[in-house]
């Protein structure tokens, strides 16, 4: 009943923050664990651990568009969250971040801002996925979803990543 919610969580709110977090752990397991697979296969290089992480991201938003479109902008933010809360909304951009300062550090990766270098893949990524979510993207695209986000995924790398022959 719609009384019972209220003894569990303080209103509506709270009901639906516990929703996205609880959506939001799904997805950053699926993140984490394509990372630790990549990491436990060998030695691999720093831009394919970030690339296994955006690529999970990708996959479980095409896999699950209504619950991506949910936690990405459905729900209004926390802004008066405690700061464990803060972390959970962030875990996968701070595993990210994680990543591309050990890049920085092993000389693989331009100096960067590694949050605000991650928050902007993740942005541009969720930006193509609502393109095609939406369909406003050309329409040979709708059913290439990897292939068009492989695309966002490259050019976001490839502003991290120093590479031969990359300005």
């Amino acid at each position: 009943t719609p009384a019972t919610v209220y003894r569990y969580f303080d209103g509506k709110e709270a009901l639906f923050n516990a929703i996205k977090l609880d959506r939001l752990d799904e997805m950053d397991r699926r993140v984490a664990e394509r990372v630790a697979e990549l990491r436990a296969s060998g030695k691999p290089s720093s831009e394919a651990l970030l690339r296994a992480g955006l690529s999970a991201f990708r996959d479980w938003c095409l896999e699950n568009p209504r619950l991506a479109s949910l936690v990405m902008e459905g729900f209004d933010p926390d802004l008066d969250c405690a700061d464990a809360t803060m972390d959970r909304y962030y875990r996968s951009v701070n595993l990210a971040s994680e990543l591309v300062k050990e890049a920085v550090a092993a000389g693989e990766a331009r100096p960067c801002d590694p949050r605000l270098s991650v928050s902007l893949a993740i942005a541009a990524i969720w930006g193509a996925i609502e393109s095609l979510l939406r369909k406003r993207s050309y329409p040979e695209y709708w059913d290439k979803g990897t292939e068009f986000t492989d695309a966002m995924i490259d050019m976001c790398l490839g502003t991290i990543f120093v590479k031969e022959g990359r300005v």
